[in-house]
């Protein structure tokens, strides 16, 4: 594509994304994190600075917590009072700020407002990126990361991923302009603290900047800018490092409570090295459980082989490279395919690459970018090889548990390390011009047929990702309809108040874990004239029978959802 064809892709990208956003129902929640974001947004407030009140529609009834979702399930993420009068919470402040503003203005739609602008802004920079290897890639860049990633999907969730992901993608954009624009490059510090400030996680990257500045120096003859660069350098590392400082007091408890126990996290690792391959393949490719595609084993080895060998194959001599490229791509796609057209209904998927199987084309750009005369050529796809490595040991070190398994939530892709999505498809872009550039004839043809055909794989698996998030939000606001205005709502499903969280945050809603937690509900509830309410299980969980009289059921999408008057009345 031209350079002209840029801002139609963003357009056309953007109303795309408008579309879903006015599509999606508002005010439910596709994974529990978000609802609980919601409740955090809830509890922070201002008056005078910052201040601290739980959302918790069930506070008059009951002021001790008894009954609040944690009481279910020993889980930290929702917002707990702490007894110095303030405020536990389970990640940064900072995304809960940002988007209070659209919030206050459009109401629960306003939530998806930040995530929806900073996908599209995400795909911008990575158009940006993609012309420091060739300017024509720039609009299939916008496309291919805007509708062929996960990041159409976060764009949509109530989750802060996406808007980390464009400060990251800024701050690599401009430290890739060092060598032509030293005077602003500095810049992407104090963009990358704003991006682990915002996801923790993204530390991987600070460590992978270093590295990749350090192994591609600047262009030779650049005989003054150099040292004034690292002048500037030192001075934003400090910035970085007073940042840094300047945020502990902001650190929730659960990143403190993990950096207390990195010592054990890291002896950990070193006990886990036995499972490092069955890691690699649950966090590279897919990982069994919680929601996701139910597959034989057997096909999460071969697609494990399959994109080993795909990147390994621009580095295989002669005619190897295009025969073992060729055939690895192939049952890549399969595999790819495969998953996203499942015809079992699931929740979730947890690999990276399948989701976007046209990262693995990332792999023919490097031999030619690691060699180019070009400073930002060589950092991008340092950077980006660097960062793969960086993150998947800092997963491996938290989320892989000691039998090697991945211990994650709900989530499309591998959401920790999100900033690979852009910045290997950008690559990818690059891969692919070179590697039709080393073909010719039928086999140009079919390399290039391959290539869109794991594209529209890409395609393919986010569109099914809304289609989950529009069946899960669906379900749930009809959940939510069947429960309203019946009283106060009881449920043993710790995650509902979550999915749910603007009900939680108004109405009276509480958590109990079996009968006998219930009939002390009950006892709570009738010492505070409560005459009707709702219970809400996916079991039996009818109250006793001399505590309550059953005054209708109405089932909801396997929700038993059923109505109670005290005193049998």
């Amino acid at each position: 594509m031209k350079l002209a064809a840029v801002p139609v892709a963003a357009g056309v990208l953007l109303a795309i994304y408008v579309a879903a956003f006015v599509a999606l129902p508002p005010g439910v929640f596709y994974s529990p994190d978000e609802g609980a974001k919601y409740l955090q947004l809830r509890t922070i407030g201002w008056d005078g600075g910052l201040t601290y009140r739980v959302a918790y529609g069930g506070g008059d009834l009951d002021p001790t917590y008894r009954f609040y979702p944690t009481h279910c399930r020993h889980l930290d993420i929702y917002p707990l009072p702490l007894p110095d009068g303030g405020v536990r919470l389970q990640w940064p402040i900072w995304f809960a700020l940002v988007t209070a503003w659209p919030t206050a203005l459009l109401g629960l739609r306003g939530l998806y407002v930040v995530p929806l602008l900073s996908g599209w802004i995400a795909a911008l920079l990575s158009g940006w990126l993609a012309a420091i290897y060739d300017r024509r890639l720039a609009a299939w860049a916008i496309l291919a990361v805007g509708l062929a990633t996960p990041v159409a999907f976060f764009s949509q969730t109530y989750w802060e991923h996406t808007l980390a992901t464009a400060l990251a993608l800024a701050a690599v954009a401009l430290l890739a302009a060092r060598d032509a624009r030293p005077g602003v490059a500095w810049l992407g510090l104090p963009l990358l603290l704003a991006a682990i400030a915002l996801r923790i996680e993204l530390v991987a990257l600070a460590a992978a900047v270093g590295l990749a500045l350090w192994m591609t120096p600047a262009a030779s003859g650049a005989t003054t800018r150099p040292p004034r660069w690292w002048l500037r350098l030192a001075a934003g590392a400090l910035g970085l490092a007073a940042g840094l400082a300047w945020l502990a007091p902001f650190i929730p408890f659960r990143h403190v409570w993990a950096l207390s126990e990195l010592p054990d996290y890291l002896r950990g690792a070193v006990a886990k090295l036995p499972h490092l391959r069955a890691a690699l393949v649950a966090l590279l490719i897919d990982a069994p459980g919680n929601s996701a595609p139910a597959l034989p084993e057997w096909t999460r080895a071969v697609a494990a082989l399959a994109f080993g060998a795909a990147a390994a194959a621009p580095f295989l001599p002669g005619r190897a490279r295009n025969a073992v490229g060729v055939a690895a791509c192939s049952v890549a796609l399969v595999f790819s395919a495969t998953l996203a057209s499942h015809p079992a209904p699931y929740m979730s998927v947890h690999g990276l690459l399948p989701v976007a199987p046209f990262l693995i084309l990332a792999a023919w750009a490097l031999p030619d970018a690691l060699r180019s005369r070009r400073v930002d050529r060589r950092f991008v796809a340092c950077l980006t090889v660097l960062y793969l490595v960086c993150g998947t040991a800092l997963q491996f070190i938290f989320t892989i548990d000691a039998e090697g398994r991945y211990r994650t939530g709900l989530e499309w892709g591998n959401r920790y390390l999100m900033l690979l999505y852009p910045l290997g498809t950008v690559l990818a872009l690059a891969g692919i011009t070179a590697w039709r550039r080393a073909t010719d004839g039928a086999l140009r043809q079919l390399v290039t047929g391959l290539a869109v055909a794991l594209l529209l794989c890409g395609v393919q698996s986010g569109l099914r990702g809304l289609w989950v998030l529009y069946g899960s939000r669906t379900l749930v606001a009809e959940w939510q309809a069947a429960v309203a205005r019946h009283g106060p709502l009881v449920s043993d499903i710790w995650w509902l108040p979550a999915a749910m969280a603007p009900h939680f945050a108004n109405e009276p809603m509480f958590c109990v874990r079996d009968r006998a937690e219930l009939a002390e509900w009950i006892e709570l509830a009738a010492a505070h004239g409560v005459e009707t309410f709702t219970v809400a299980t996916f079991r039996d969980l009818a109250p006793p029978a001399a505590a309550a009289a059953d005054a209708g059921r109405v089932p909801v999408a396997g929700l038993r959802v059923t109505r109670y008057r005290l005193g049998g009345g």
